[in-house]
C-alpha cells in the first residue's frame, strides 16, 4: 500500500536538496574572486587612462554576475514552487490534508525570514524580485517611473534594499544588504534560500507525522 504522506514528503525532500544551487553558487563565487583581483590589479597602474575604463569594464562584469546569483536562487525557488503545486495536486486526489502548507511559490515565497528595512517583504521575494529585475531592467524607465504594478513592487523590494535609479551598483548593493559585502561569498545567497526551503520541508514533516 503506498503511504501518500510519505511519498509527498519525499517528493518536496528532494527538490528542496538538490546539490546544483550551492555547486553553480560556488562557481559563480569563484568567478567573482577573479573579477576582485582583476580590480586589485587595475588599481595598482599608474595608466590613468586605462584604468578608468578597464574598472568600469570589470566592475559592469561583477554586477552582472551577481545579478545571475539572483537568477539562479530564482530558479531554485521556482523549482520548489512548482514541487509544491503538484504536491497540492496529489494531495487533493489521495486526500492528505496539507494543513497551512503553501500550494504555490507565490504563497511560498511569503514564508521566512523578512527584511530588516521592510517588514512586508521577505528576503525570499526580494532575491526573486531582484532576479526579475536583472532579467527585465533594460525595459524599464530609467527613473522608474511609468512602469507596472509588477514592476513597482519591485522597485518596493530594490528600495528597501538601497538600490537607486541609475545606479551602476545596485546589485552589488544587495550583495551587501544580504551580508555579503566581499561579493564571492555567494554561499550567503544560498544559505537564505535553502533556510527558506528547509523550512517549508520541516513544516511539511510536522503536518504530515512523518519519520524521517
Amino acid at each position: 500500500m503506498v503511504n501518500h504522506p510519505k511519498l509527498l514528503y519525499d517528493w518536496l525532500r528532494l527538490e528542496v536538496r538538490d546539490h546544483h544551487l550551492t555547486e553553480i553558487l560556488d562557481s559563480l563565487g569563484q568567478n567573482i574572486r577573479e573579477i576582485s583581483t582583476e580590480l586589485d590589479h587595475i588599481a595598482a597602474s599608474n595608466d590613468e587612462e586605462w584604468h578608468s575604463v578597464a574598472t568600469d569594464d570589470a566592475a559592469e562584469w561583477l554586477e552582472n554576475v551577481l545579478g545571475f546569483c539572483f537568477v539562479i536562487c530564482q530558479v531554485y525557488l521556482d523549482r520548489v514552487g512548482q514541487r509544491l503545486e503538484i504536491i497540492g495536486k496529489r494531495a487533493c486526489q489521495a486526500h492528505v490534508d496539507l494543513g497551512m502548507i503553501p500550494r504555490t511559490k507565490w504563497a511560498a515565497l511569503d514564508c521566512g525570514e523578512l527584511l530588516r528595512t521592510c517588514k512586508s517583504i521577505t528576503q525570499v521575494r526580494a532575491i526573486n524580485n531582484l532576479a526579475n529585475y536583472f532579467k527585465h531592467r533594460a525595459q524599464w524607465d530609467k527613473e522608474w517611473k511609468n512602469l507596472s504594478k509588477d514592476q513597482m513592487r519591485t522597485v518596493d523590494t530594490l528600495k528597501a534594499l538601497g538600490c537607486k535609479p541609475r545606479s551602476c551598483s545596485n546589485f552589488r548593493k544587495a550583495a551587501k544588504f544580504f551580508g555579503n559585502g566581499e561579493y564571492y561569498n555567494t554561499m550567503v545567497f544560498e544559505k537564505i534560500v535553502r533556510s527558506w526551503a528547509e523550512g517549508l520541508l520541516e513544516a511539511m514533516h510536522l503536518q504530515l507525522s512523518i519519520d524521517k
